[in-house]
């Protein structure tokens, strides 16, 4: 289904926090990458940014709060925690794997602020495939409102489809609707 990429996104971190950028002048850091091995990932007010490549991908989280995106990104608004994405995913399946930290929050982000949901489509044929997804710290974030989707059981795994039926996104290993952890943009 997906290959290797995406994974963490060096641009956006470093727009992010601009002091990153100081450490890596004064020789501290070779990269935006190393701050986040090293530190980033254990602050929880930190965010790490896990984003796509255009195709279908893995993508690897890893640290105590993340923002998973299965969609290019070329931005990122601090402010108001929301991404700027450069496509909507369609025609892609992509699997989005969240952090294994036990104290970690990850923000699996599904639509943009503009109302446009991503995996649009293709009906069954593009959508995220969310792994290791810790209910209910974990969130998923969604375009519109919670009327905009319908949520169904399937095979041990969370269903979350259009109300026309064009399938967004699979959670794996959630069997139920209980303490699903949704915010809406």
């Amino acid at each position: 289904i997906g290959e290797e990429g995406g994974d963490f996104n060096e641009e956006i971190y470093r727009q992010s926090y601009p002091g990153i950028d100081v450490a890596i002048n004064r020789g501290e850091f070779s990269s935006g990458l190393e701050h986040y091995i090293q530190f980033g990932q254990f602050e929880i007010e930190r965010i790490g940014f896990f984003t796509d490549n255009d195709s279908n991908d893995i993508i690897n989280a890893f640290g105590n709060n993340t923002r998973i995106v299965g969609v290019s990104v070329i931005g990122y608004d601090l402010i108001n925690d929301r991404v700027i994405p450069s496509d909507l995913g369609t025609g892609e399946i992509d699997i989005l794997v969240g952090s294994s930290g036990i104290e970690g929050v990850d923000q699996f982000i599904l639509g943009s602020s503009q109302g446009s949901p991503f995996y649009l489509g293709f009906g069954d044929s593009d959508f995220a495939l969310i792994q290791n997804f810790d209910t209910p710290l974990d969130q998923i974030k969604l375009s519109g409102t919670l009327n905009d989707y319908s949520f169904e059981i399937v095979n041990d795994s969370v269903n979350i489809s259009t109300l026309s039926g064009d399938l967004i996104a699979i959670i794996e290993g959630v069997s139920s609707l209980d303490n699903l952890n949704l915010n809406f943009i």
